[in-house]
């Protein structure tokens, strides 16, 4: 019932401690052979060749059911067919495959299924919080901030519920650690690789292997044309049933093509496969690449530039004398598409035209909601709530209904309507949480330190070089908190109360004498209101 300990335990190789335990070796040491063997079966006495107290079943020879290349280590089905002799799923190779290993668990008395739940529960609960803390660290780090918000954004666009993919956390390891690297490199590389994302493909019911003869699957496809790519108005459904049918590869037995042209795709009769890496990543490109008129930018680039306008700035306004492109977008986006595509699919290429454009960006700052986990990472940055665990961050991401990879559904969040009236109380919940926390720690020093006051507070020559990082932009001699919170001209004045928040150095010492209340005016007059403002919830 005591706990052990063990002397010196931080210089414990512990993954070579584990990997050498008897166990472990025999697992990892196991052969193709050694395998194989296994499952060999006398038919004559239903029982294994080399010993006869062991019994086995006839049917479940691996080497009658599998095709095995020992050196390219890959086994796959012989006879890939839906059903087998009689017409039957189970006479077929895989439901018999599927039976001989539910026998073989069966017979152990289910210890190995359960030892493998077991293990895969704990690895699946590391990976979890590896990735959480990941996330959390790369979202509130200032020097990854904008890769951070591409992230997110491609996050959203591929949603990926983890629901969906029966909670594998590698697999959403996996995508998370391709959005991060790609996500504002370049787009058609992402694209290529999210084409082939295991999660993403598990979320929409496409597996890998869909058996020919069976009706396809088209989820995959729709959402790839519509969400992924070109939107509604660059597909249609002949295109959702061209790449459906490409992607089960019945090369043998090809599905009846569609009697109508598709929009991409325009030949009813072309046969389009995805069986090699070649002929995957050519009809990527195919739909990269695709233009709805040849005057203008490719549909693909329209269409990313369009939702990142959104997720940036504000949608361009379109007036009546404007003319929209083939995929009814307006000119700034289609200037947008037409920079990305010329810049190679650069994603940096289109973030600086957006960025660039007054009229949709700096002009409009204020008038765009934010996503409600920007008001939990904006604050979790701005207050350095690093000492806080992962589980902190992934619960008040919950809290404020943005909880991580979890969104409602493939359809990702909607900034429209994402903020409903208890996600707006938990938000403000959260910044009155945390709204002390520059009481403890303030400007990096603990307010616990007997000299901490008089470092700030105590000369005018210390509190203009302390609180530099709060000078109000533009400003002779004006601070304020509020400045590190949100942009100041977006902070809301509260009835009676217009500029208090900004504390003029001069007049600060001029008026209060005492360093102990020249701290309680800047912390009731600058900090309180900012931790709590509504500038906050926009951007």
């Amino acid at each position: 019932t005591g706990v052990i300990t063990i002397d010196g335990a931080d210089q414990i190789h512990w993954f070579r401690t584990v990997m050498e335990s008897p166990d472990v070796v025999q697992v990892s040491a196991v052969t193709i052979e050694k395998i194989l063997d296994d499952w060999r079966c006398d038919a004559a006495t239903n029982t294994h060749p080399s010993d006869p107290t062991l019994p086995c079943n006839p049917q479940c020879i691996l080497e009658n059911l599998l095709t095995i290349d020992p050196t390219a280590q890959t086994a796959y089905l012989t006879d890939q067919n839906h059903k087998g002799p009689g017409n039957s799923k189970f006479t077929s190779h895989w439901w018999l495959l599927r039976t001989c290993i539910n026998e073989r668990d069966n017979m152990s008395g289910g210890g190995r299924r359960k030892w493998e739940g077991l293990r895969k529960q704990q690895v699946n609960k590391a990976i979890h919080d590896d990735l959480l803390t990941q996330m959390r660290d790369d979202f509130t780090t200032p020097e990854t901030a904008l890769r951070a918000r591409v992230t997110w954004f491609f996050l959203n666009w591929y949603a990926t519920p983890v629901s969906n993919v029966d909670n594998d956390w590698l697999l959403m390891h996996s995508q998370y650690h391709t959005l991060w690297e790609e996500g504002v490199g370049n787009y058609r590389s992402l694209a290529r690789k999210m084409f082939e994302d295991r999660a993403l493909r598990a979320s929409l019911n496409q597996d890998d292997y869909i058996p020919c003869g069976t009706a396809p699957v088209e989820n995959f496809a729709r959402e790839y044309f519509e969400r992924f790519t070109v939107g509604l108005e660059g597909h249609n459904e002949a295109d959702v049933k061209l790449l459906s049918r490409a992607l089960m590869n019945c090369v043998d037995d090809p599905i009846t093509a569609s009697a109508t042209p598709g929009v991409i795709f325009t030949d009813p009769n072309e046969l389009v496969w995805t069986r090699t890496s070649a002929e995957k990543l050519s009809l990527v490109d195919r739909v990269l690449d695709f233009r709805m008129n040849p005057s203008e930018p490719p549909a693909a680039a329209q269409f990313l530039c369009n939702k990142l306008y959104k997720e940036f700035a504000l949608p361009p306004e379109v007036s009546p004398e404007d003319t929209l492109s083939g995929l009814k977008m307006a000119p700034d986006v289609v200037a947008c598409a037409e920079q990305l595509y010329n810049n190679g699919y650069q994603i940096k290429a289109a973030l600086e035209h957006i960025l660039k454009d007054y009229a949709n960006f700096k002009a409009r700052l204020g008038q765009k909601t934010r996503w409600p986990m920007e008001v939990v990472i904006g604050t979790w940055t701005d207050l350095d709530l690093s000492d806080l665990g992962f589980w902190s961050f992934e619960n008040w991401l919950s809290e404020v209904g943005q909880p991580a990879f979890k969104p409602p559904d493939v359809s990702g969040f909607d900034l429209d309507n994402v903020w409903t009236l208890d996600r707006v109380s938990n938000a403000h919940k959260y910044l009155d949480t945390f709204k002390k926390r520059p009481y403890r720690w303030f400007n990096g020093q603990y307010t616990g330190d007997a000299n901490w006051k008089q470092n700030l507070f105590g000369t005018i020559e210390n509190f203009r070089s302390s609180m530099a990082t709060y000078k109000v932009p533009g400003s002779e001699d004006d601070y304020s908190f509020v400045t590190r919170m949100c942009d100041l001209s977006l902070f809301v004045e509260e009835e009676g109360l217009a500029d208090k928040e900004v504390i003029n150095a001069a007049q600060l010492f001029a008026e209060v004498t005492n360093k102990n209340q020249r701290w309680v005016k800047w912390r009731d007059n600058s900090i309180n209101p900012a931790m709590t403002n509504v500038c906050n919830f926009v951007s």
